[in-house]
């Protein structure tokens, strides 16, 4: 997807050498799920701070030697997620399912943290059981609103630029101030039918371009040499 990958070229996929005779080799490759860091799809230092983020994207279509992908699911790394959790606060989690304006499916999990008030003398940050239930109703109720006004497009660049967890921490603020505040896990539960005139606007330019990556990635491709007979020649 164009607003998730400034890196147009990401990786090569590979191909089964063998197939049946009935079958289409691009269809091998096609549903193939690949996972990567947000670093990795980001270009020069945007997704740096960002590492801890892992991405899925699956091959919706393929031209030529190109692979299409479109966004799969989301997730955070353990490390992560351990270096978050630590004593004397308390641990909010919740999940949801949200459809998009264009109807995508997705299934979001959240978790934050509480964190010290202004000029509190109190070394820990205790919510009671009432607050916690207003925190997670109100958790959802961004989440779902997020994904109802936005389309997949929008929502998955709400989701690799963190506006959703902003949006969590104001909301939650009037009943407990909030830290750490992730989504931590985010999949594609049910997508609409493939449309390849949809998959056009969801990469922008980037498809245009793609005859032209092929054509630079071959000629940036070595030919092999017979190392072999070129010492029996010296």
């Amino acid at each position: 997807m164009d607003s998730l990958q400034s890196q147009r070229q990401l990786a090569k996929v590979l191909k089964p050498k063998y197939i049946l005779l009935i079958e289409i080799a691009s269809d091998s490759l096609k549903g193939r799920v690949v996972e990567t860091s947000l670093t990795d799809l980001k270009k020069n230092d945007e997704g740096a701070s960002k590492s801890y983020r892992k991405v899925k994207l699956v091959v919706e279509d393929i031209e030529g030697s190109s692979c299409f992908t479109n966004f799969h699911g989301m997730d955070i790394t353990r490390d992560k997620l351990f270096s978050l959790i630590r004593k004397w606060q308390t641990t909010i989690e919740a999940h949801v399912d949200v459809k998009t304006s264009d109807d995508y499916y997705l299934r979001l999990f959240v978790i934050a943290f509480t964190a010290k008030s202004q000029r509190q003398l109190r070394a820990t940050s205790y919510a009671t059981a009432s607050k916690i239930k207003l925190i997670r109703r109100k958790m959802l109720e961004v989440m779902m609103r997020n994904a109802q006004q936005n389309t997949f497009k929008a929502l998955v660049a709400n989701l690799m630029d963190e506006k959703i967890e902003d949006d969590i921490k104001k909301a939650c603020a009037r009943y407990y101030p909030l830290q750490n505040v992730l989504i931590t896990k985010a999949k594609v539960i049910k997508k609409p039918k493939f449309d390849a005139s949809k998959m056009q606007e969801f990469y922008g330019d980037h498809a245009a371009t793609a005859p032209e990556l092929l054509a630079q990635a071959q000629t940036q491709t070595e030919e092999p040499k017979n190392l072999l007979t070129e010492a029996e020649k010296k």
